[in-house]
């Protein structure tokens, strides 16, 4: 026979393996979320690696500048001499380049 007890023992058990189950998405997301993070933080230091050995210092200094007044239009220039260094069509950035990339962004606009 089936006791009320029994039904309330069950009940809690229910209970208690959705709480687990619950715990462990919560875990999972936030192990997803860590290694997205670990991959982001990878990625910025790898483009900062690259931004140190072909973009010239002022350069960098200026995309820090502009950074101050417009985030979106750093990452804009920065997406861009990515794609030209990665392309292979330039071996460095300088100044010159720089203005060229900075005229042609602005043009977009």
């Amino acid at each position: 026979m089936y006791e009320p007890e029994d039904e309330e023992l069950e009940r809690i058990k229910r209970e208690k393996l959705k709480r687990m189950i619950e715990a462990q998405r919560e875990r999972k997301s936030l192990q997803e979320q860590l290694r997205e993070l670990e991959k982001a933080e990878k990625a910025e230091m790898v483009k900062k690696m690259i931004f140190l050995r072909y973009v010239d210092e002022d350069v960098r200094d200026r995309i820090a500048n502009i950074r101050l007044v417009n985030p979106e239009f750093a990452n804009m220039i920065e997406s861009y001499i990515l794609t030209l260094l990665r392309s292979g069509k330039v071996t460095r950035i300088d100044f010159e380049i720089f203005k060229k990339i900075v005229s042609a962004l602005e043009e977009r606009k």
